[in-house]
């Protein structure tokens, strides 16, 4: 194979060339070649100098040593304040919000919602716990948003089971505004919820609503789980 079947002269437009017009064509393909060369050699040179930002002759600027390594400024991540954690807002055991909180916890750490009794009073609530499913075996125990340990165990002699899920949280709340309306400038204090009486006679009472001033006058109102006022005791 020839040089001239092997490269084909680029067709520049028209017809078939002649040997003649291939020829000359072949004799300006180097020259051509070599103008190209040389315009790629310049501009690379004036982008160097571009980027450099100086001019050629230019003298180098002060406080650079030619030749040197640059010391570029290395962009550091800003040190970080450690996050103070802020502790949980207390959960108000007198709100429906709060009791229904104290019941999962309660249901998830003993697998029931029983009680013989249970005391509320705010951010805080004391419980006499079954430690078994048949007896009348107890444990106390506090809680605040979370169990504190166990404490005193016992036996439950005034009260039996109740489930605390039996009681509807809106009753107390209710009871508890009829109560501060019946005494002056009186807050409320606690709740107690017990089962019903190991003994005696049983008029229903499962609730039970505390209020008191501060001169002492107060007292309480007591109702079945279902909200019926079974006694009111209020100064």
């Amino acid at each position: 194979m020839t040089g001239e079947e092997q490269w084909p002269v680029y067709d520049l437009g028209g017809g078939p060339r002649t040997p003649e017009e291939r020829t000359v064509v072949r004799r300006r393909a180097p020259l051509l070649a070599i103008v190209v060369a040389a315009c790629v050699l310049a501009g690379a040179g004036a982008a160097g100098t571009a980027l450099l930002g100086d001019e050629p002759g230019d003298p180098p600027a002060a406080g650079v040593d030619v030749g040197a390594p640059v010391d570029e400024p290395v962009d550091e991540p800003a040190p970080q304040q450690p996050v103070e954690q802020s502790e949980p807002a207390p959960v108000d055991v007198l709100t429906a919000r709060g009791y229904r909180a104290l019941l999962a916890a309660l249901e998830e750490r003993t697998g029931s919602t029983e009680v013989f009794s249970v005391s509320l009073h705010g951010a805080h609530a004391f419980l006499e716990v079954p430690v078994d499913a048949t007896t009348r075996r107890q444990v106390r125990i506090g809680w605040h948003g979370e169990f504190d340990e166990p404490g005193d165990k016992g036996t439950s002699t005034r009260y039996d089971r109740i489930d605390l899920a039996d009681v509807d949280p809106a009753v107390f709340v209710r009871m508890g505004r009829q109560a501060l309306g019946a005494v002056e400038d009186a807050k409320l204090t606690h709740v107690i919820i017990d089962g019903p009486p190991t003994s005696g006679p049983d008029d229903g009472t499962r609730v039970r609503v505390y209020v008191s001033n501060d001169y002492d006058e107060g007292g309480y109102l007591g109702a079945t789980a279902d909200g019926i006022v079974t006694r009111r005791y209020l100064d």
